[in-house]
């Protein structure tokens, strides 16, 4: 009776253990930042538009657009809709987004999905060029994620997935109030980008508190889904269980 006491209280210390570790990753959240980053709402709806010069703004396109210049009509990049920029002379079309960043953040990745469709001869910085920032609250650049180049090639039709580890640079202003700047700069001739499928994944974790321990961190990493992460536990469990019957049995 007493080994089978003994024998439960291990299993329940073994399940415990388990409970604990189970909740302690769950703690762990992964949420999307950006509001209507697909534009199927058919509308910017989440975004802040503005323009210059002879630019239009970015503009919903649904297949049937025709932009001044030789670019024509392009079906979306997915689903219904995509974004794209329109001018007929120098000028440029920003669309903008403002988010507040969270704390404790484990990984962030910025990414979507473009056309490139340059009718001048170059990319000119920042004369003719497409750009992807992060600015502050008041719209003064943080840091360029993207941007066209010199030597580039003038037509990218892809389209082009585009996928940034932003996790430092979110870690670095943890707290504050940013803004996703989006920039098509023309100033040469006729340029159109399309943009869809923009995407902000911020996965964040325990704040303040007691933290996991590497070890565990790596053994709920590796075997979360198998719980392979609790053989440690089982062993360290029964060793402690077969010691206390060994000096019982003495």
């Amino acid at each position: 009776m007493k080994i089978n006491r003994l024998l439960a209280g291990t299993l329940a210390l073994v399940l415990v253990t388990g409970l604990v570790q189970f909740s302690t990753m769950n703690a762990f959240a992964s949420s999307e930042f950006i509001i209507n980053g697909d534009f199927e709402t058919g509308d910017f709806n989440g975004w802040t538009l503005t323009n210059s010069g002879f630019g239009f703004g970015f503009q919903i396109n649904d297949g049937t657009p025709d932009p001044p210049g030789a670019s024509g009509p392009i079906a979306p990049i997915s689903g219904n809709f995509d974004a794209y920029s329109s001018q007929v002379g120098p000028g440029s079309n920003i669309m903008c987004e403002a988010m507040l960043v969270p704390s404790g953040i484990t990984s962030a990745t910025l990414s979507w999905n473009d056309r490139i469709q340059n009718r001048a001869l170059v990319f000119s910085d920042p004369n003719q060029e497409y750009r992807v920032e992060i600015t502050d609250a008041g719209g003064t650049p943080i840091q360029e994620i993207f941007s066209t180049n010199p030597g580039d090639p003038l037509i990218q039709l892809g389209p082009n997935n585009r996928s940034f580890d932003v996790t430092l640079l979110l870690q670095s202003l943890e707290g504050q109030n940013i803004r996703l700047k989006i920039t098509q700069q023309d100033n040469l001739l006729n340029f159109n980008v399309n943009i869809d499928d923009i995407s902000l994944i911020i996965e964040t974790g325990p704040v303040g508190g007691e933290l996991l321990p590497i070890d565990s961190t790596a053994l709920i990493l590796a075997g979360a889904q198998s719980f392979s992460w609790m053989i440690p536990v089982v062993l360290s469990a029964l060793g402690i269980g077969l010691f206390v019957v060994s000096r019982k049995s003495e």
